[in-house]
């Protein structure tokens, strides 16, 4: 078997759980394999620019992501889906404040806004809730972030 059906066999595999959203489980092991590898570049060039504190938090995003990655194939999909909007939120808050909003880093927090609507395993009210939640983290980044 080649390395890409390897790769393709590992991000579909199924969950510990019946009842989970095998679409969203997919989208989250692709959202960790793509993430990881991102985190780990924004890393070594913050360590390159001495950018030391910053460093620390790409580092513990891409620890968080590969521990979310390898925890997607025991844990239920929406308790990763909750670990993967307070990483990435809390991430966007430092990442947004320190390097200003055209670096884009607000953005990551909108594709997990996307990736909630996604999960068939929350009610409207549930997924509303925490939408609101989330529109106020980003309203808070962008009033305590200089534009």
């Amino acid at each position: 078997m080649n390395l890409i059906a390897k790769c393709k066999s590992m991000i579909n595999k199924d969950a510990g759980n019946i009842n989970d959203s095998r679409g969203l489980l997919v989208l989250i092991r692709v959202m960790m394999l793509v993430w990881v590898p991102y985190d780990l570049i924004m890393a070594v060039y913050c360590l390159i620019r001495h950018f030391y504190g910053y460093s620390g938090i790409f580092f513990g995003m891409m620890f968080f992501y590969g521990m979310i990655l390898v925890l997607s194939y025991r844990l239920r999909t929406g308790v990763c889906l909750d670990a993967i909007i307070w990483v990435t939120i809390i991430a966007t808050i430092f990442l947004t404040r320190g390097f200003g909003w055209r670096c884009s880093f607000q953005n990551m927090a909108y594709v997990t806004f996307l990736m909630l609507w996604y999960d068939s395993g929350r009610s409207i009210h549930q997924k509303v809730l925490r939408s609101a939640l989330m529109a106020v983290g980003i309203c808070l980044i962008s009033f305590f972030t200089p534009f």
